[in-house]
């Protein structure tokens, strides 16, 4: 299972994609967030992706961080907590 969880976070482009593409949105989101006007028109936009944003990255996070074992660099030292 933490192989394939490893294999999904580090080498599948799909993933990666997303994960990049959530990054490019959330820069976008904090511009546009930047003009008042925008902004309170969209506030629950501008909430709601933050929400999701947060979400993705802390559970991609917990996932690397339990996968990080599989990893050849840190195989067998401290750093692979779980």
């Amino acid at each position: 299972m933490r192989q394939k969880v490893y294999e999904l976070l580090n080498n599948n482009l799909t993933f990666i994609k997303f994960i990049y593409g959530l990054i490019i949105l959330n820069v976008i989101c904090i511009i546009l967030e930047s003009y008042e006007e925008i902004f309170e028109a969209n506030k629950i936009f501008f909430h709601t992706i933050e929400i999701f944003s947060v979400i993705v990255f802390i559970i991609a996070y917990f996932f690397r961080l339990w996968s990080s074992s599989e990893d050849p660099r840190f195989k067998g030292k401290l750093v692979s907590l779980m």
